[in-house]
């Protein structure tokens, strides 16, 4: 499976989760932490996908991906957006008081969105109290609070089931 199909696959079945929905593929586990949902997905096969620690604000899902590869990506939902599929999008968000960064991210099915982040803007997202992005011609603001306990989480997850 290649890293779009694979993020995509993850970033759904987190998604559909996350929103009540059936989960595309296997949920392999799930656990709470600090207000975030942290899962692991598998193919209906069972191979790994991947980790996933995602939060729910303002009807927004913002998550942060760990595929098998130990790859990170930044996932968005809104059940409201018109995205079209393989468009690129540019993202635009601020961490705390930090300068704006812009970052590209693809569109996977009509309402998800997600972009390869590097260690380095992790890191901001892991330091901030919150995050302000600018997507979709809409301003969304997130809490960070528990993001590093529940990124920790997610990397141990992501260490348990990567081959």
């Amino acid at each position: 499976m290649n890293r779009q199909r694979r993020g995509y696959a993850l970033t759904m079945a987190a998604i559909l989760f996350a929103w009540g929905g059936d989960a595309y593929g296997k949920k392999l586990e799930h656990s709470d932490v600090y207000g975030w949902s942290v899962d692991a997905y598998g193919s209906d096969v069972g191979a790994f996908l991947g980790c996933n620690a995602s939060t729910r604000q303002n009807g927004y899902l913002l998550g942060f991906l760990i595929d098998p590869g130990y790859n990170l990506e930044l996932s968005l939902h809104s059940a409201a957006w018109p995205l079209r599929e393989g468009e690129v999008y540019r993202i635009q968000y601020v961490v705390d008081d930090l300068p704006p960064v812009a970052i590209s991210g693809s569109g996977s099915g009509q309402r998800n969105l997600f972009a390869p982040l590097t260690k380095v803007q992790l890191d901001a997202f892991l330091r901030g109290r919150q995050v302000t992005l600018k997507v979709v011609s809409e301003t969304i603001t997130f809490s960070l609070s528990g993001v590093t306990k529940a990124m920790v989480a997610t990397l141990d997850c992501a260490n348990r089931w990567a081959p």
